[in-house]
Parts: structure tokens; C-alpha cells; sequence
């Protein structure tokens, strides 16, 4: 479960009150940190692009199978039109944080948690494409091998979408 539980959250935001200075320079460095990491896994999401494409032309997937084809454009739909359109957006909402003055240093931290947690999704899923990717890239042959069973799922299944989309919306992250 990607959002945090009553409880520890409660006791994040109580760790976070107590280490965090009086100006908000913590939390604001805080927030330039994880715009940087979100701008390094764009660049890992364009690369997994790029080693795509190097397979297709070294014929190691072969685009005239139909259903590796599928597995492609499924592939490439999700990166193209989920997750490379939507973290320039997450880190444009950092931006705002970085500038906007909330009312307390509560508020702040309520902010900074949500991106933390929206976060931790995006991770989940990094690690789930990159497990999928280099499990075919090491052996291509357990991707035609298992063309024939329809149950298997080679990359991030529909449902696993619907729960990002579920944290973008439990966290109010106007993104979608």
C-alpha cells in the first residue's frame, strides 16, 4: 500500500516538525531533491525508450509478430502517454510548493508528504518496467517462448495503472 496509514503518517509529519527549521529551508531542499530525482527518471523512462527501439532494429523483437507488436504498443502507450506527459507535471506541483506560502509549517509538511507518497508509486513502478525490460533483455527468447500463453503479462497490467491513478487521486495531485 503506497498511502501512508493514519498512524505513521502522524508520526512522519511529527519527525518532520521536529528536524525542520523555523525558515523552511529543510523541507525546501527537500522538495529541489526530488525534483531532481523525478528529472533523472524521466531521462531513465527515455532510455528504456531508446533500448526499445535498439532491439526492434536488431531485430531481437521482432515487430511483424502480432503479439509481440501488442506487447510494444502496450508498452509504448504507457510510457508515451502516462508517465512521460505526467512528471514534468509532478515536478511543475514541486514547483508550486517551492514558492507557494502556506500558512503554517503544517501545511507545508501536509504537501511535502503527499509528494513523498506520490512518489513511492512512481518508484513502484520504475521498478516493475525495469524488471519486465531486462528480464526479456537477458534472454529474448523468454518473450517468443511465451507468446503462446495469453495469461502472461509482460508488463504493468491495466490494474496496476488504475492504482497509480487511484494515488493520484487519494493524494489530490491535479494531473491526470
Amino acid at each position: 500500500m503506497w498511502i501512508f496509514e493514519e498512524d505513521s503518517e502522524i508520526e512522519n509529519l511529527n519527525e518532520l516538525l521536529e528536524n525542520m527549521s523555523s525558515d523552511n529551508d529543510r523541507l525546501t531542499i527537500q522538495c529541489v531533491e526530488m525534483k531532481a530525482q523525478l528529472k533523472k527518471e524521466r531521462i531513465q523512462i527515455r532510455d528504456l525508450k531508446f533500448e526499445i527501439d535498439r532491439l526492434q532494429r536488431t531485430n531481437r523483437i521482432s515487430i511483424f509478430c502480432p503479439k509481440v507488436r501488442r506487447i510494444h504498443q502496450k508498452y509504448e502507450k504507457i510510457l508515451r502517454t502516462d508517465y512521460d506527459s505526467l512528471l514534468p507535471k509532478i515536478i511543475a506541483n514541486i514547483d508550486r510548493l517551492i514558492q507557494s506560502q502556506p500558512e503554517s509549517n503544517e501545511d507545508l509538511i501536509m504537501m511535502v508528504v503527499k509528494v513523498l507518497n506520490f512518489k513511492k508509486g512512481i518508484d513502484e513502478y520504475l521498478r516493475k518496467v525495469n524488471e519486465d525490460y531486462w528480464r526479456i533483455e537477458r534472454n529474448p527468447c523468454i518473450l517468443m517462448e511465451n507468446l503462446g500463453n495469453e495469461e502472461v503479462e509482460m508488463f504493468p497490467s491495466d490494474e496496476f495503472m488504475e492504482n497509480i491513478r487511484k494515488l493520484m487521486a487519494d493524494n489530490n495531485f491535479d494531473i491526470i
